[in-house]
């Protein structure tokens, strides 16, 4: 069995070796995340599955491999819907309309990153199918440490409560089955061909999902559950991955480090969306 994440110290043996065994089947490694989250959740499925203390819990882990993968989906649990927050989503709309014609005919670039299920590229792929313009106006990168939910995104099946914040008219155009918003919902076809799903863990790479650059990156509601060093190590990567100008959306609860404000632009305040400076020309020699 691989080693416990970083500083065990924080975690009872147990509760540290439950971890190690999570990351040694997910490859996702927990050390920078909130130590009262995981905690929390790690309880939440031993309740779940009737275990009564740590120790027994990584008994079941060692005799039933598949519960590794249910503990996982508890660890990074997904709460989303499309639209959710929809303020922010008429921000974002502007911003892209704002690129469509800044950068036209090149094609917009979106990474979704912590997308969980697909509610959120889904939403922001609707967005771009109503930019003016020849469609696709774009693709969209959207990314998970969680191989299962991305499974379900790319099924693109939702259930009715995942629709409520919806606009009317995009959910009768870019959903099937909308008519009647108490039965499952599946997301049009040409929706979906514009998304990519791809396994990404943020806290741990150094790399974003695709080359090239980006010009708006949505990571929301990831960081309010890491430490701050590894928010910091998140969002350095997020602004090394935009284009000059370009813009990233983060969770209501979410703030960039102080370190990093400096580097960006604030947007809209209430969305949380900034726009990353570009470089300055250097100034003319023999001026003061």
């Amino acid at each position: 069995m691989s080693s416990p994440p970083p500083e065990p110290a924080r975690w009872p043996p147990d509760l540290a070796r439950i971890l190690a065994a999570a990351r040694e089947r997910s490859g996702v490694d927990f050390g920078g995340y909130r130590p009262s989250i995981l905690q929390r959740r790690v309880q939440s499925r031993m309740v779940t599955v009737s275990a009564t203390s740590y120790r027994d819990y990584l008994r079941r882990l060692r005799e039933q491999p598949d519960e590794v993968d249910l503990l996982l989906q508890r660890l990074t649990i997904k709460v989303s819907r499309f639209f959710r927050n929809a303020e922010t989503y008429c921000q974002l709309r502007d911003v892209l309309r704002d690129w469509r014609t800044a950068i036209h005919p090149e094609p917009l670039r979106i990474w979704s990153a912590g997308c969980g299920h697909g509610e959120e590229p889904y939403s922001l792929a609707m967005l771009l199918a109503d930019l003016p313009g020849p469609a696709p106006a774009g693709s969209i990168c959207a990314t998970d440490v969680d191989e299962v939910a991305l499974e379900t995104a790319r099924i693109r099946c939702y259930p009715p409560e995942a629709v409520e914040e919806m606009p009317p008219d995009l959910l009768s155009r870019y959903l099937e089955g909308s008519r009647d918003r108490r039965r499952p919902h599946r997301v049009a076809e040409a929706i979906a061909s514009v998304v990519s799903f791809l396994p990404h863990d943020l806290t741990s790479a150094t790399r974003p999902p695709k080359e090239g650059g980006f010009h708006l990156i949505c990571c929301r509601n990831v960081l309010i559950y890491l430490t701050p060093a590894v928010q910091r190590r998140v969002v350095e990567l997020l602004l090394s991955s935009l284009v000059p100008g370009g813009h990233l959306c983060l969770g209501r609860a979410e703030l960039p480090p102080s370190s990093l404000l400096s580097r960006l632009e604030t947007v809209d305040r209430a969305a949380h969306i900034y726009r990353l400076e570009r470089a300055r020309a250097p100034a003319p020699r023999g001026t003061a």
